[in-house]
């Protein structure tokens, strides 16, 4: 069965992270996301990315770090 936007909000709730619009991410990014069924295309064509709590963590020590 194919990931709804529900089942993305749910498994945020769960596990954490953040959702995106994939024209926010790089390639590599949707496609670890795909692979790891974090994933979900709407009606309408829109991707949506739920970020890992990992992803997010390493992103902001990427901008301490550039500070």
């Amino acid at each position: 069965m194919k990931k709804t936007i529900e089942d993305l909000i749910n498994d945020l709730a769960v596990k954490g992270g953040a959702i995106v619009c994939t024209n926010e991410c790089s390639k590599i990014e949707i496609a670890n996301a795909m692979n790891t069924d974090r994933m979900v295309v709407n009606k309408e064509g829109l991707g949506f990315i739920r970020r890992t709590n990992g992803w997010l963590a390493l992103q902001k020590a990427r901008k301490i770090q550039e500070a």
